[in-house]
């Protein structure tokens, strides 16, 4: 299955975003959410969710970090948000897959940059729209905003080799969404 990075839009109450990692083929959806999340819990309790593709850095920002330890915060605006039959996205998303969940799990994972729990999501894409252009982690700033993600489920040393990753991600990069990255990483 191709994997894309994207923006998880679920709801329960409020309209949640998250950036996420997918694996979509032939109307099937997998993504793995790393805890503590808003989308896991939300996931368990309303099944519907949309996952979008983008090419704007900033609006991948401002789902993956901007939320990050704020329950109830909505990191995208009602203004920037649209519907489909009850389903929410990113106006200026590029694809829309709307989807419902199948089965949800819960496993442990370790690397080097530490140990987390992770939510397994499969799930079914009901429909899939829009075929514009989309970033993905090629682009050194997606690729930045992934590992940024965790700078604030770790600690210590792997904090630490994180936010060295995260620089070198960005080190050829200068416009605002990566002094925002920076700045995000260094506040941990």
């Amino acid at each position: 299955m191709p994997r894309y990075e994207g923006i998880l839009v679920t709801w329960n109450g409020h309209v949640n975003t998250s950036a996420a990692g997918a694996l979509i083929e032939n109307g099937s959806i997998e993504l793995d959410i790393y805890h503590p999340s808003d989308s896991s819990r939300y996931l368990k309790e309303n099944s519907e969710f949309t996952f979008s593709l983008v090419d704007d850095p900033a609006l991948f920002f401002k789902a993956a970090l901007t939320g990050v330890n704020k329950p109830g915060f909505q990191e995208i605006s009602e203004e920037a948000m649209d519907r489909y039959f009850g389903f929410f996205y990113p106006k200026k998303a590029s694809v829309i897959h709307l989807c419902k969940v199948k089965e949800i799990f819960e496993y442990k994972v370790e690397d080097k940059y530490g140990e987390s729990v992770v939510s397994k999501i499969k799930g079914n894409v009901i429909k899939k729209f829009g075929d514009g252009e989309f970033i993905q982690r090629e682009n050194p700033l997606v690729d930045a905003l992934v590992y940024a993600t965790r700078v604030s489920l770790v600690e210590g040393e792997q904090r630490e080799k994180l936010k060295e990753k995260i620089y070198k991600c960005l080190e050829t990069q200068e416009d605002e969404t990566a002094k925002k990255i920076l700045n995000y990483i260094e506040g941990y």
